[in-house]
């Protein structure tokens, strides 16, 4: 049976997913357990981790959580086991690992908390484990009753606040990709750099020049470039500055990574580093820089493009 959902699940993933660094987890296998762990780690969390000690709200669905959990075990300690129906515990959990194997090699890191999609099927087999466990120890305990609503508010609360950051960045695609409409349409742009994610939520990555098909088709056939992407780890007021030839983020929580499966400019490659983003003289002489502020592509003024051209 577990072999058969093996070849099915390896199957239905088949080609999801692949990001380039991923495969080389194949030339390093024991960080396919590496892999599992995080996955495991990553199911169990109410908010995201990144928030934890500097945003308030994260932090405190992190404190309510740990707080229940730690009560749930204490309770579990003291509390009699009750009469619950029989589980083929190893049939469970070897549905919950299977359900992760053919996706570990997604995960380009351990500490890469985005993709928690591919855990979504392992869940649920995990979740059955939990409720049995709550059937089993928490009937006569008002102890773990308590522990258990601590939990259970932690993950709706982590849950609706992922949802409105989902919004939010689909708001902001939207909003940014119009904005282009205000932009010179007779020169090729040059995107200093795209929002990447709020919040976990994907803005844009490889799907920018799509987007701009759909949602701005007049300037759908407009050479447009883009020079790298941004995280918006916490909030949606990072804006993009460029000076000298160098852009930098208003926000010391976020960082700069090179561009994702997006049209890169020719010859002098832009040099992306975490806390800035190098642009050579020759960029900015054949496009028309934007750069990013308030959900809107705003273009570079021309003596500030036209400076740094003269100076290098």
């Amino acid at each position: 049976m577990l072999l058969g959902y093996l070849v099915m699940r390896t199957v239905a993933v088949g080609g999801v997913g692949a990001y380039p660094e991923a495969w080389t987890t194949l030339q390093r296998p024991w960080q396919l357990g590496i892999n599992m762990a995080a996955y495991l780690v990553q199911m169990g969390m109410p908010a995201a981790l990144y928030g934890l000690g500097r945003d308030r709200w994260d932090t405190l669905l992190w404190s309510l959580w740990g707080v229940g959990v730690g009560l749930c075990f204490y309770a579990w300690r003291k509390a009699a086991p009750q009469h619950a129906p029989k589980v083929d515990w190893y049939l469970l959990a070897g549905f919950a690992v299977i359900a992760l194997v053919p996706v570990l090699i997604f995960k380009p890191s351990p500490w890469y908390f985005l993709n928690s999609r591919y855990s979504y099927l392992a869940s649920s087999f995990v979740t059955m484990a939990v409720g049995t466990l709550i059937a089993r120890w928490g009937q006569r305990s008002r102890l773990m009753g308590v522990a258990w609503v601590m939990v259970s508010l932690a993950y709706y609360f982590g849950t609706v606040r992922q949802v409105d950051a989902w919004r939010e960045a689909g708001m902001l695609a939207c909003k940014s990709v119009l904005s282009l409409a205000n932009t010179p349409a007779d020169q090729p742009l040059l995107i200093l750099s795209l929002p990447d994610h709020f919040h976990g939520a994907y803005i844009w990555r490889a799907g920018f020049h799509e987007g701009v098909a759909i949602l701005l088709p007049e300037r759908a056939s407009q050479p447009m470039f883009i020079a790298s992407r941004f995280t918006m780890r916490l909030r949606t007021d990072t804006s993009v500055q460029y000076a000298n030839g160098v852009a930098t983020l208003s926000s010391p929580y976020d960082i700069f990574l090179p561009p994702e499966g997006v049209r890169i400019p020719a010859g002098d490659e832009p040099i992306v580093l975490p806390d800035k983003l190098v642009i050579h003289r020759s960029l900015a002489q054949r496009y028309t820089l934007l750069r990013y502020e308030a959900g809107h592509f705003i273009p570079v003024s021309q003596e500030v493009q036209s400076s740094h051209a003269r100076r290098d």
